[in-house]
């Protein structure tokens, strides 16, 4: 589905205020991040070999970082570390996210050092692309500069291109992307519409790419179960108690006439036979009350409670912990009934108890290791029960909540009555009647007996009831974590599937190409019609996020922002990218002059080390001490935000890092914002709109005349290039005077 396939336009205001709540007093939308535990897909370490460095910076290049990646690059290349492949992947990292006006005179000079490098080498796939692409751009620039070039020339440019292998077409699409323009990007449009259609979808993006917000899944645990050994002190009372019962019986019957031992014999028979009846109709019924008693406190948050009242205040980890798996219970819970199409208010509000109860048990579960894992590792086990409790909803309602309590017949007192009836008479009878027969020591002696074998029947029935409950209990239990067993070895062979960031990336990246595409057709735009474009992308709302350790965040929806500067003003489009599914929705388009840009700038917060506790950021105060040994400021939130001369702000959320907290403090709080700004272009598109600002309606004229002296220097410079070494402060290479 696709959002242009409409026709729809508008204007926006101000930026829109996130509301994510829903009936029932659950918070669905958690904002729980991940960090996946792959932490050498992006980590460069400075004594790290320079070919490990050159395919970490690979790496950062199909991650679309071009900047980190360029960077990591050269120090492989300056290290000694070359071959044409080395080569090829530098030219695209510095073609990468610039357009023709940002090829600097640094940025040619490395481009000028790696093509001469590259000429050196035997031809291959990547002497031949690194051929065709650096001589495409220089058709482009020949064309910008409106130099004398028969057209037939950019046929044969793009014929060259199309002999490229697909995998270096792609590549060259993707990161050629800003320079390409004018007719020669039309051509490539046109020619390669279809492809681009294609993969967009290739791989199984809609099969796999859901897989990579879900983490690796934690193993179930058993849960603790009541033992046989709770029974043990009643035993321990209940035998003394026993055995005196049975001595003074003896006793009685030892000292007493034999029309004394008949009557305790018949009292005797009373008894046992009420026990047997009590055994055989009251117990089972006993048992049955004690788990319907023990599910309703599970399904009405008693149990929650009682867990939150003795174990919150003096386990705060756990209690963390309790509160981050409680938003996820709740967004599964949530989501169960989007999914299953329910009443979701009813449902949110009667499961409050049991999503309160799922949270503490699993905290108990999980809680007593010794590392404690993420949040986000359990939620296929909320997603689990979720399902299942929504089932049994559906089918029978919840326990106090939906199912009336079982009224009891007239008859069933009589039949629960009989046997704890014989049992007092059984008890009571001989003593009145030893009373009456004015045979008062046996009638002591007797109602001895009654006391302590009361006592003994009292105690062993509550340790038959604790081990028979307990036992049931414990066989749930077992049943439970066989069921969590299965699903969980489903997870992990079917994360088997997971894509990598650099798939990820990819995929977003044809996405691109695709919204431009499709936003220029419905402009009725050439790409002639352009001085430039450029996107920024941005967390939509209620967007969940995942990322590989040390790189940049991905988002399961995405909103993006794409601008078209054309001679007359700026047109943006806004539409959001479910990046799970390819789908396009929610599209708006906005045009306003030059002149009206009054600011572009990028707001962020976080801590600074040494922050105290009364900082903004004082909900995470629980790790203000880690942060103080980080160096550098931890960013918590990023924000582009673009000022128009209106008083309108338009906003958007490039990064939210509260999610992965402890992540951030185990890695480079400046990398991993700089990271994102580059993934998401932000910094480009900084670079131009700062300009925009700056220059108002006389932007278009200065940049006109920036892109001839650029392309003229371009075109005109010589092919080999000054000599670089490495002088400058931060190790780059820099030319020498």
């Amino acid at each position: 589905m696709s959002a242009f396939d409409g026709n729809k336009s508008g204007t926006e205001g101000n930026s829109r205020t996130v509301n994510n709540t829903a009936d029932g007093n659950a918070k669905v939308d958690t904002q729980i991040g991940i960090v996946h535990g792959d932490a050498n897909f992006y980590t460069v370490d400075d004594d790290a070999d320079p070919s490990e460095k050159f395919e970490k910076g690979v790496n950062f290049l199909d991650g679309s970082m071009p900047r980190r990646a360029e960077e990591v690059i050269e120090e492989a290349f300056t290290e000694g570390f070359r071959s044409s492949r080395v080569c090829y992947y530098w030219i695209m990292a510095l073609f990468s996210d610039r357009s023709l006006d940002l090829l600097t005179e640094d940025v040619l000079d490395r481009l000028a050092l790696a093509t001469e490098q590259a000429e050196q080498y035997a031809e291959d796939e990547w002497t031949l692309a690194i051929g065709v692409t650096t001589g495409l751009v220089r058709r482009i620039a020949e064309l910008e500069g409106c130099t004398d070039v028969a057209y037939h020339a950019v046929d044969d440019s793009i014929q060259q291109f199309d002999s490229l292998t697909l995998a270096r077409k792609k590549e060259a699409r993707r990161h050629l992307e800003r320079i390409l323009s004018g007719v020669m990007q039309d051509r490539l449009e046109a020619m390669d519409r279809e492809r681009v259609d294609a993969a967009r979808m290739e791989n199984g993006r809609r099969r796999r790419a859901k897989l990579f917000f879900h983490p690796v899944p934690t193993p179930p645990v058993r849960s603790e179960a009541p033992s046989d050994l709770s029974a043990v002190p009643m035993l321990i009372v209940a035998g003394p108690l026993a055995s005196a019962t049975i001595y003074l019986l003896g006793l009685t019957l030892l000292s007493s006439s034999i029309e004394v031992v008949l009557i305790v014999m018949v009292g005797v028979t009373l008894a046992g036979a009420g026990s047997v009846r009590y055994v055989a109709y009251n117990f089972p019924r006993l048992i049955e009350s004690a788990e319907a008693s023990r599910t309703r406190d599970r399904y009405s948050g008693r149990i929650a409670r009682d867990w939150s009242h003795h174990h919150g205040p003096s386990r705060p980890k756990a209690g963390v912990f309790a509160r981050q798996v409680g938003h996820i219970i709740d967004w599964s819970f949530f989501n169960e009934a989007i999914v299953r199409d329910v009443d979701t208010s009813k449902w949110l509000r009667d499961s409050k108890g049991i999503r309160r109860t799922l949270a503490c048990e699993l905290t108990e579960r999980f809680c007593h290791r010794a590392i404690i894992p993420q949040p986000r590792s359990v939620e296929w086990l909320a997603n689990l029960h979720a399902s299942r409790q929504l089932a049994a909803w559906r089918l029978d309602g919840f326990p106090t909540i939906d199912r009336p309590a079982e009224s009891t017949s007239s008859g069933d007192v009589m039949k629960s009555a009989i046997g704890p009836t014989l049992m007092i008479i059984g008890a009571v009878a001989p003593i009145v009647v030893l009373r009456a027969a004015a045979s008062s020591q046996s009638a002591a002696g007797m109602f001895a007996v009654a006391v302590t074998a009361s006592a003994s029947v009292l105690i062993l029935r509550s340790a038959a009831e604790r081990i028979t409950v307990g036992r049931r209990v414990r066989k749930a239990l077992d049943r439970r974590y066989e069921f969590e067993s299965e699903s969980y070895l489903g997870w992990v062979e079917k994360l088997k599937e997971r894509p990598t960031d650099s798939e990820m990336s990819a995929w977003l990246g044809h996405d691109k190409l695709y919204i431009k595409s499709a936003a220029m057709r419905q402009y009725g735009l050439s790409n002639s019609d352009l001085l430039d474009h450029f996107f920024i992308l941005g967390a939509a709302d209620g967007a969940r996020s995942a990322r590989i350790a040390h790189g940049p965040p991905r988002y399961t929806t995405y909103e993006v922002w794409l601008f078209l500067l054309t001679s007359a003003g700026v047109r943006r489009v806004l539409v959001e990218l479910d990046l799970v599914t390819g789908d396009l929705n929610n599209e708006s388009r906005m045009s306003f002059r030059y002149d009206s840009i009054t600011s572009a700038f990028l707001d962020q917060h976080g801590v600074a080390p040494g922050a105290g506790d009364d900082q903004e950021e004082s909900d995470h105060s629980d790790i203000l001490k880690a942060i103080r040994s980080v160096k550098g400021k931890l960013v918590l939130h990023q924000v582009f935000v673009l000022s128009l001369n209106n008083d309108d702000s338009l906003q958007l959320v490039l990064a939210n890092f509260d999610e992965s907290l402890w992540d951030k403090v185990q890695e480079e709080p400046s990398r991993i914002a700089q990271l994102t700004r580059d993934a998401s272009g932000a910094d480009s598109a900084l670079r131009i709109l700062e300009a925009v600002a700056a220059e108002g309606s006389a932007w278009v004229e200065e940049e006109k005349a920036r892109r001839r002296r650029r392309t003229l220097n371009y075109t005109g410079r010589p092919r080999t290039p000054r000599l670089l070494t490495t002088t400058s402060t931060d190790g780059g290479l820099v030319p020498v005077a």
